[in-house]
């Protein structure tokens, strides 16, 4: 991120390759938590959610360019665990739940890995079966994690000690 120009997250980064990839549509994969109920239909529907993250590193630089004048630039490197729970009424979910890891081995994903400086770990910690969670109107679920490495940055203009407008009051 530089001068406040956000660059999309990693888990909006995961969703834009998984939509791609399994040429799924807006509606079918979406960040969780955003109030939505499954429609009553057979399709096949993708939630990413956050499951931790880890801070490992960060720096604070000043620096100065003659045409921009001082600047501070402000990163942090991360690692965010990412659930992906891959679910449908019909036995979409179970047919098609490893279409999830190829889709973040293609190549379109190693061009937004580039692209936005992250690291997707090319497989998943485990993947799981949901699906008992429904009970009889039992919903086909399935839940993968993932690691993704990724660095934030920020950089700002500051000022110099000698562009203070401040008072000096001595003995003399």
């Amino acid at each position: 991120m530089t001068n406040n120009v956000p660059e999309p997250m990693p888990i909006q980064i995961l969703c834009d390759i998984i939509r791609a990839e399994l040429v799924l549509n807006e509606n079918q994969v979406l960040v969780y938590n955003q109030k939505w109920d499954i429609p009553p239909n057979e399709d096949l529907y993708v939630s990413l959610s956050i499951i931790s993250a880890i801070v490992y590193c960060g720096s604070n630089v000043q620096s100065y360019a003659s045409e921009t004048g001082y600047t501070e630039t402000k990163t942090i490197q991360k690692l965010e665990i990412i659930g992906i729970d891959i679910m449908s009424k019909g036995i979409q979910a179970l047919l098609r739940r490893y279409e999830i890891i190829i889709a973040l081995q293609s190549v379109y994903s190693q061009q937004q890995q580039e692209k936005y400086n992250i690291k997707i770990c090319r497989l998943p910690i485990n993947f799981i079966d949901l699906s008992y969670l429904e009970g009889a109107a039992r919903l086909n679920r399935y839940h993968a994690s993932v690691h993704v490495y990724s660095t934030l940055e920020m950089t700002k203009s500051i000022n110099y000690f000698d562009t203070y407008s401040y008072l000096v009051k001595t003995n003399k």
